[in-house]
């Protein structure tokens, strides 16, 4: 009876080590989703292609938003740090929604300006929050 209550001790606490390891990696593969998936829209030559790359890249970014990171998972909600986050993906979906629409109109040569406003935004933000 000790050995099952050992094992059920260790798996519980091997249980409780992995999750915060699985949540950061989970807020890396959301970015490095959202990175491809830019990439994928931004050299895109069709709007199917732009389209699907920008669906991806919307879902990404919800998820994302789901997720703190690591570094600030430890700050208050209304930090600026998470507020900054916050906003930068609230503004990426809006700069995709607005993307999604040129295409809808028939305005590839906008949607792909639109396109590259969403990598400068991502680079800006990236610099606002260091990483």
């Amino acid at each position: 009876m000790n050995k099952i209550a050992s094992i059920c001790c260790t798996l519980l606490f091997s249980a409780s080590m992995a999750v915060p390891l699985l949540a950061h990696a989970s807020v890396e593969a959301d970015m490095k989703a959202m990175s491809k998936a830019l990439r994928s829209a931004s050299t895109a030559t069709d709007a199917a292609t732009m389209q699907s790359s920008l669906a991806a890249l919307k879902e990404a970014t919800l998820k994302a938003k789901s997720d703190v990171p690591d570094g600030m998972k430890d700050q208050a909600a209304d930090s600026p740090a998470r507020k900054t986050y916050t906003e930068g993906l609230d503004s990426v979906l809006q700069q995709v929604d607005a993307a999604k629409a040129l295409i809808d109109a028939g305005k590839l040569d906008e949607a792909k300006a639109a396109i590259k406003a969403i990598n400068d935004t991502k680079k800006s933000y990236h610099q606002k929050l260091g990483v």
